[in-house]
C-alpha cells in the first residue's frame, strides 16, 4: 500500500453462489484523497464493489484495507469514518426528514448539538429546508435522493461511497451537488458510482471502468481519453446521408446539426472513407462508447 493510498483494495472477488459468474473479479486499486469515479453498465460490478468496501457484503477473495489495516479487524472504528449512499431508497417512510437525519446522526454518534448544526447544514446544502417536517414519503424520487446523500454525510466521513447520488436530481441540482463532492473532498477519499459521466467528467481524480466485474480501462480522465482516441473519429454529413452511414458505422453518435448538416461521432479501427473525416476532440462519454459497443 502506497503512502498516498488511504483506501487499498486488494484481488478482491465476489461471486453469489458456488459456480456462479463472479461479480466481481480479482479487483485491486489504490485510493488517496480526491473522487473517484466509477463507469460501466448495469451488471459491471459497481455496486459490488461498493457494498464490499461498506462491508456490507463479504468478499468472496480479497480484503478493503484502510490504512494497511484490514476493514474486518477495524469494524467499529472503520464505521464511524465511513458514509454511504446507496443506489436504492430504503428510507423510513413515516419519518420526517429532520427525524429520519436526527436518527441517523445518533446512529453515527453525533451528541445533539452537532447533530443539530450538521442537519441545518447539510439540509441547506442539499436545498431540503422547506421540506425539514414532510414525511419521507411525500417526497419526490429526487428529493429523496438528496436526504440518502445528507444522511452520508453526516460524520463527516473520511470516505464517502456514494451509488448514483444524482439520480432523479434536475441538471442544476446535479451540478449543485457536483460541485459540493468537489468541495469536500481535499482530505477525503471519495467513490462515485454513476452512470451520468457529466457527474465525474471534471471531478474525479482518477476513473475506472468496470465490465462484468473487471478493470477495463483505469487513470486520469485524460490518460483514458487517451488510450482511445485514435479510434474515434468525426465528420458532417447531409441528413438524408445519416441513415446509410449508420448501416455501415453503427458504432457512432450524433452530437449537433449545423448548416443542414449533421455532425457525427464515429468509432472505428481506421478512419472511414467518407467525406472531411477526421480525426475528433474525444471526450469520457466517448470513451465509455468505446469500451461498452
Amino acid at each position: 500500500m502506497s503512502e498516498a493510498a488511504r483506501l487499498s483494495v486488494h484481488e478482491l472477488s465476489k461471486r453469489y453462489a458456488n459456480g456462479a459468474p463472479y461479480a466481481l473479479r480479482h479487483f485491486s486499486y489504490e485510493f488517496g484523497d480526491g473522487v473517484y469515479g466509477l463507469l460501466g453498465p448495469n451488471g459491471a460490478g459497481k455496486s459490488t464493489l461498493m457494498n464490499m468496501i461498506v462491508g456490507n457484503l463479504k468478499p468472496t477473495e480479497g480484503e478493503v484495507l484502510y490504512k494497511g489495516a484490514a476493514i474486518k479487524e477495524l469494524g467499529k472504528e472503520y464505521r464511524s469514518l465511513l458514509g454511504y449512499m446507496p443506489q436504492q431508497q430504503q428510507l423510513y417512510e413515516t419519518f420526517t426528514v429532520k427525524r429520519f437525519l436526527y436518527y441517523f446522526a445518533a446512529l453515527k454518534g453525533l451528541n445533539s448539538a452537532e447533530a443539530k448544526t450538521r442537519i441545518s447544514d447539510l439540509l441547506e446544502l442539499v436545498n431540503l429546508l422547506p421540506n425539514a417536517n414532510q414525511r419521507l414519503r411525500s417526497l419526490s424520487g429526487g428529493m429523496k435522493q438528496r436526504v440518502l446523500l445528507a444522511q452520508a454525510l453526516l460524520n463527516d466521513p473520511k470516505v464517502l461511497i456514494l451509488d448514483e447520488p444524482t439520480a432523479g436530481l434536475d441538471p442544476k441540482e446535479r451540478m449543485n451537488i457536483r460541485n459540493y463532492i468537489y468541495s469536500i473532498a481535499e482530505g477525503k477519499t471519495i467513490i462515485l458510482a454513476t452512470h451520468v459521466i457529466s457527474d465525474i467528467e471534471q471531478i474525479a481524480k482518477e476513473v475506472i471502468f468496470l465490465r462484468k466485474g473487471k478493470t477495463v480501462l483505469s487513470g486520469t480522465s485524460e490518460q483514458a481519453i487517451q488510450a482511445v482516441g485514435k479510434y474515434i473519429f468525426e465528420t458532417e454529413i447531409p441528413r438524408e446521408e445519416y441513415n446509410s452511414l449508420n448501416a455501415v458505422y453503427p458504432r457512432n453518435r450524433v452530437i449537433g446539426e449545423r448548416g443542414g448538416l449533421v455532425q457525427v461521432k464515429i468509432i472505428a479501427n481506421e478512419a472511414p472513407p467518407v467525406p472531411s473525416i477526421r480525426q475528433a476532440a474525444v471526450s469520457l462519454e466517448d470513451v465509455y462508447m468505446y469500451l461498452y459497443p
